[in-house]
């Protein structure tokens, strides 16, 4: 029996008509004392009571009244592949001992105090019932030992990865602190030393600095002409407020556009509660959006901005993100698809399936069969740059790389992607597959880094393919 917010349920039953050993969560030790007086607890007299102090209810919860023969440390430091071998054998089965207390260096000792407040406890069965073959009983003991152990050496794995990523981190920041940031300028960001430092991911203390560097200011703009859009938005997001009409005659035809802002904004990042009404990012991602359209009327406000603008806000100063974001989206490729110019993205939607033709071509045979074009989804991926179909964390990541590496990126991350999930993609028909890549399933950083390192696509590959389907599209092969 499992006691999950306070009900029991049958689990681990391994015969029809037997009853497994009643295994109990406690949910916490206070419930326990409350709920459990008429329980035999493990190595005390049917007629023990239940002691009121803390200390001495932890002293009594174990798993056995055997003698201990392995701890839980014990079976965590054995490969995880012997864990069956040495609960198996019924005569001397390993029982996890839960002390009292633990110790903060001890990675075992903390999740055994996790498991007191959390994990199983085995008791009898009750009075009621017949006894338990002792057979059974030591299987299901066993079969607790085991489940525990896995569960400890888990923790303790993802323990130690964590620790081994936050020491990878600050040997990062110090060699991009030390090494790179003191000459990193335009003319250098693009250095084999700094590709291999971003692939690895930029530490987000410095990310500020770096992604500065990177984006560039090819626009030159300056803090005056900043400061003359911040004004005109502002008069503009004040118009709309009153419900006036706003006569400047180039931004006259961006209201519409302001409101479709407004609209977005609300629904930015919405589990990060930053940019929302009242939210500290909220009239500041609207006041960056505004300049922006007042900025480059030519352009506008195209859904996915909000996105990009977003994410440069939790990472660049303030008064940093409008050259940026300018700058951001006046790079070849975004421009081409934020223009909306339907010439330009059927350019970069051919390349794209030269591309998935050449390096996954069965799963580009299942999607022709099916009719599964990639205007579907990929300006989706690629308007926003990753940043609405993949974790915040993991968008950053993929913005590190493309900084320095371009365009060609993007295209080297969508097909790093279809190629980490082709095996499910290939059983999908049209809806299934439609549904999947807009609703990606939540994708580890290293998985999918992995994925991009074996698409090959070099600069030339890229810029020919460009060149052709540019001139496929009847458009200037250079752009």
């Amino acid at each position: 029996l499992c006691v999950a917010t306070k009900t029991l349920s049958l689990c681990n039953i391994q015969d029809a008509g037997a009853i497994p050993t009643v295994l109990i969560r406690a949910a916490s030790a206070d419930w326990c004392k409350e709920s459990l007086p008429n329980y035999i607890l493990p190595g005390s007299s049917k007629d023990a009571s239940i002691s009121n102090s803390d200390d001495d209810f932890c002293s009594w919860l174990s798993l056995s009244e055997s003698s201990r023969s392995e701890n839980i440390g014990d079976v965590v430091d054995s490969d995880e592949k012997n864990i069956p071998k040495l609960l198996s054998d019924a005569t001397n089965v390993p029982v996890i001992d839960v002390p009292s207390h633990h110790s903060a260096t001890n990675i075992c000792s903390a999740d055994t105090l996790n498991f007191l407040e959390n994990g199983l406890m085995m008791q009898s069965r009750p009075k009621n019932l017949p006894p338990k073959d002792p057979r059974e009983e030591k299987r299901h003991l066993a079969a607790a030992n085991t489940m525990h152990a896995r569960a400890a050496l888990r923790a303790r794995r993802k323990h130690d990865a964590r620790m081994k990523s936050e020491e990878g981190i600050l040997q990062l920041q110090d060699v991009w602190r030390n090494e790179i940031l003191p000459t990193l300028n335009n003319s250098n960001a693009k250095c084999s030393k700094v590709r291999q430092l971003c692939w690895r991911g930029i530490p987000p203390s410095i990310r500020s600095k770096v992604w500065s560097i990177l984006i560039g200011n090819s626009l030159n703009i300056t803090k005056g002409l900043q400061t003359l859009y911040k004004e005109k938005s502002g008069d503009l997001l004040s118009a709309l407020t009153n419900k006036k009409p706003f006569e400047n005659n180039k931004c006259s035809s961006t209201e519409n556009q302001a409101d479709l802002i407004r609209l977005d904004v609300a629904r930015t990042f919405p589990s990060l509660g930053l940019f929302q009404k009242n939210g500290p990012y909220h009239e500041t991602l609207q006041q960056l959006l505004a300049s922006f359209i007042c900025y480059r009327p030519d352009i506008g406000y195209v859904q996915g901005m909000n996105l990009l603008a977003a994410i440069l806000l939790l990472n660049l100063d303030a008064e940093d993100c409008f050259p940026a974001f300018a700058n951001l989206v006046n790079r070849r490729c975004p421009l081409a698809l934020f223009s909306m110019e339907h010439q330009e993205i059927n350019s970069y939607l051919s390349l794209f399936l030269k591309c998935l033709s050449q390096s996954l071509p069965h799963l580009a045979q299942q999607f022709s069969k099916h009719g599964f074009t990639p205007d579907l989804w990929l300006l989706d991926w690629m308007l926003p740059l990753y940043a609405k179909c993949l974790p915040l964390d993991t968008a950053c990541r993929i913005w590190d790389m493309y900084l320095v590496a371009g365009d060609r990126f993007l295209f080297r991350v969508a097909l790093g992607l279809l190629r980490l999930y082709e095996k499910p993609l290939m059983e999908k028909d049209f809806v299934e597959a439609a549904n999947f890549l807009t609703h990606l399933p939540e994708t580890p950083i290293d998985k999918l880094f992995r994925s991009i390192y074996n698409i090959n696509l070099s600069q030339s590959k890229y810029d020919r393919l460009l060149a052709e389907c540019r001139k496929e599209n009847d458009l200037s092969p250079d752009g």
